[in-house]
């Protein structure tokens, strides 16, 4: 991961206006919608009230206004929420994914995508490639979304990112934890510290770098934390690492054989333990973001021993004529195969320093038996994966008539066209899906007297257009250990 230059997006003054009245028009339904009426729905009148004033009908498909329980509390009243906001549906992605604007954020990064340097190409789909560093459709907190921290950055060029898929949608999803638990609009903007780095604003490289031994990313602003107590200083720090990558703490190589020592693990791990909580969190952004956005994924780590392969044997000979003749200025002619649009930099970079100072090792057959070894592994389990838009318009409704069952929760879309959530006028609560416990529970579908079953994994998967369809004409209910609320 690098740092991003600053960018200008050439935009003309119509898609410039465009933004801001999009923008302003969704706070304006906000505002026009703020006063709650709890356990109370937006009847289709209701809705149809806001486009006759003039409010965009998306907007208004894809508004939320409800009254949220939090599942992971007490079922008591006092802790339900109104709530309101958006679902990611509302976001048009023609204003803000335009050609230009991918361009801009592509030519910055040479075309990788952001955080995890990998090559980006025709085989995506345009609008998939942009992200928003801050999601505007809301962040989790405890289970639950909140939903109206950054809907006004959704077409802010400064919260767009140029992303794969993997990381901003199978992994970031609509996480966005903070330092100290304070989040927009609690805190302005900028005095809220977000614990994922932006590489559009500082410099990856401070927080998180690579180890040549394994291709893993690694917590280097926590392990410079760590031997700075030792009364090193930043400059011997580094160069101790790239001498010596064995010095970096808690590494194992793919096969799982441990790389640092044991004394090493043991000294690092009760350093840790000994920090403040005020000081852990200081040197957790590094860590954080490498699990928020799974930089060592298996097919990632594949990939990158992959290249780390390649460019070694492009570069061994130069490297050990360099260091045989004690050239100084060696390292800096072997910077011209690792400019910036090279996929993977931040990697090469600190794979080349290592290997200027051990020349003499079997790289290749080092990362060839560690590609052969993943190659023929399995790839290993990952968190259950939910779109961003079925984690922003997919939750439970019970109605006050249904608060007694239990085994049972009916499910709905956040949207005008859903069977029930458009139609209602009954009181009733709605409670976050835990996709995690509940992701293999029985779902099933009753359409026109008939049954029939699926899951949440095909659920989730559906199509936005064939999901709305399916809700439109159908009750949707889980089945598993589902509490009464009453």
């Amino acid at each position: 991961m690098m740092s991003i230059a600053p960018m200008s997006f050439m935009l003309n003054e119509t898609h410039k206006a465009t933004l801001q009245v999009a923008t302003k028009q969704m706070l304006d339904l906000l505002h026009r919608v703020s006063e709650p009426h709890e356990y109370r729905l937006l009847a289709t009148v209701d809705r149809n009230t806001l486009i006759k004033e003039g409010f965009a009908n998306d907007l208004v498909d894809n508004l939320v206004y409800l009254t949220e329980r939090n599942a992971n509390k007490s079922v008591k009243l006092s802790n339900d929420k109104f709530s309101i906001g958006y679902t990611q549906a509302a976001f048009d992605a023609s204003l803000y994914a335009t050609n230009d604007i991918v361009k801009t954020l592509a030519g910055a990064s040479s075309g990788k995508c952001y955080w995890c340097e990998s090559q980006l190409g025709a085989t995506h789909i345009q609008e998939h490639l942009v992200s928003h560093y801050r999601p505007p459709a809301g962040y989790l907190h405890e289970g639950a979304l909140k939903r109206r921290a950054y809907v006004g950055l959704t077409y802010d060029t400064s919260n767009l990112l140029y992303t794969c898929p993997q990381c901003a949608e199978k992994n970031k999803g609509l996480q966005f934890p903070t330092l100290d638990g304070h989040h927009m609009p609690e805190v302005q903007q900028s005095n809220e510290h977000p614990v994922l780095i932006n590489p559009r604003t500082e410099n990856p490289r401070d927080y998180i770098r690579f180890n040549p031994l394994n291709g893993k990313a690694y917590a280097f602003d926590r392990v410079k934390g760590f031997y700075l107590q030792k009364q090193m200083d930043e400059a011997q720090i580094e160069a101790q690492l790239v001498k010596q990558p064995n010095t970096i703490p808690l590494q194992s190589d793919p096969t799982g054989k441990a790389l640092s020592s044991p004394q090493l693990d043991a000294e690092f791990n009760a350093w840790l333990a000994s920090l403040s909580v005020n000081e852990k969190a200081s040197l957790s952004r590094g860590e954080e973001s490498i699990q928020i956005l799974n930089l060592n994924r298996h097919a990632l780590l594949l990939t990158r021993l992959a290249h780390l392969q390649a460019l070694w044997l492009t570069l061994q000979s130069d490297i050990k004529s360099a260091s045989t003749d004690n050239n100084e200025q060696g390292e800096l002619t072997l910077e011209l195969p690792l400019l910036a649009q090279q996929q993977f930099t931040s990697l090469s970079i600190d794979a080349k320093a290592t290997w200027w100072h051990n020349p003499h090792e079997n790289w290749s057959a080092i990362y060839l038996n560690y590609v052969q070894f993943l190659s023929g592994e399995q790839t290993h389990h990952e968190n259950v994966f939910v779109p961003a838009l079925a984690q922003s318009c997919l939750m439970y409704l019970v109605l006050e008539s249904e608060l007694t069952l239990k085994q049972v929760r009916r499910i709905v879309m956040l949207n005008s066209h859903d069977l029930l959530y458009a139609s209602t006028t009954s009181k009733c609560v709605f409670l976050p899906i835990n996709w995690q416990e509940d992701w293999h529970n029985l779902v099933k579908v009753h359409e026109n007297g008939t049954t029939w079953q699926t899951s949440f994994n095909e659920l989730v998967l559906t199509k936005p257009a064939a999901l709305q369809n399916l809700f439109s004409r159908s009750e949707v209910w889980a089945e598993g250990n589902y509490e009464a609320l009453a």
